[in-house]
């Protein structure tokens, strides 16, 4: 009879534990809402964007992947801009996992030459529908209205390559998280014409 009783409270103890951990996972993370961002041909790029975040979208010139930049409204807001590439449209060899990590390696051995840093590590990111790489490198001396810290890569999301690059200053290492976590679970949505 002992031994019944034990089980509920074992239960119970497990089951507020695991509520603990989920809570703690959470903490920090800014609550978000679905978005879609329009590509070429019924395409959408679908975002789960952070509710304090605004976006606009640019296109340097006419054929060019759009850019989309995400920031607050603060005066020392940080800013996130994604380039959805499609490799079979682009002149962009982002196709294999191979290229992509050469991209990045690429982009980070430039970095070093102006970083804190003079090594910086290559790091792969999974996606909910593919793997990228990224690096971290820091400004040792930015200029006023400009960012310390940059977070840069290429992730895989679907058939796209989602090009990266994360600015920040010190105390906004939640958006560095929360720019991650919207990397991770985007989506690449084809619809039919």
């Amino acid at each position: 009879m002992t031994r019944r009783r034990e089980t509920p409270f074992l239960v119970a103890l497990l089951l507020a534990a695991a509520a603990a951990l989920f809570l703690a996972a959470a903490a920090g993370a800014e609550d978000t809402f679905g978005r879609l961002f329009p590509l070429r041909d019924q395409e959408k790029l679908k975002l789960e964007v952070p509710v304090s975040w605004f976006h606009e979208i640019r296109q340097d010139s006419a054929g060019a992947p759009q850019t989309i930049l995400f920031k607050t409204r603060s005066p020392d807001s940080f800013l996130v801009l994604l380039t959805p590439i499609d490799p079979s449209r682009e002149t962009v060899a982002a196709a294999s996992d191979a290229s992509i990590r050469r991209q990045v390696e690429d982009s980070a051995r430039k970095a070093e030459r102006s970083s804190v840093e003079k090594k910086l590590e290559v790091m792969e990111i999974q996606g909910a529908s593919g793997r990228g790489y990224y690096f971290f490198a820091t400004d040792p001396s930015p200029r006023p209205g400009t960012w310390k810290y940059m977070t840069q890569g290429i992730l895989r999301v679907g058939e796209l390559a989602v090009s990266f690059t994360i600015l920040t200053n010190e105390g906004q290492n939640d958006v560095i998280n929360d720019a991650l976590r919207m990397l991770r679970n985007a989506k690449h949505l084809k619809f039919a014409t």
